[in-house]
């Protein structure tokens, strides 16, 4: 039995680096980050708005998340 799995990528300007992969219907989002805020109050909302707009294009939400690990540099 041959099965085939799709790809999808999303915000793939460079197709090794996407911003947001859908596999058989689980979205994986990695790696986003803001360089523009000066706080990290402003750094943080703009990187979750940055999750909220990749998965919205995924046809998705953070209500059907599966896991989630922020990092945060410790300066």
């Amino acid at each position: 039995m041959t099965t085939t799995s799709t790809i999808q990528r999303i915000g793939a300007d460079d197709p090794r680096m996407s911003r947001a992969i859908i596999h058989n219907g689980i979205v994986y989002i990695s790696g986003q980050t803001d360089g523009t805020a000066d706080n990290i109050k402003e750094q943080t909302l703009n990187t979750l708005q940055k999750v909220d707009d990749l998965l919205k294009q995924a046809g998705t939400s953070k209500s059907n998340l599966l896991t989630a690990s922020i990092w945060l540099k410790d300066r």
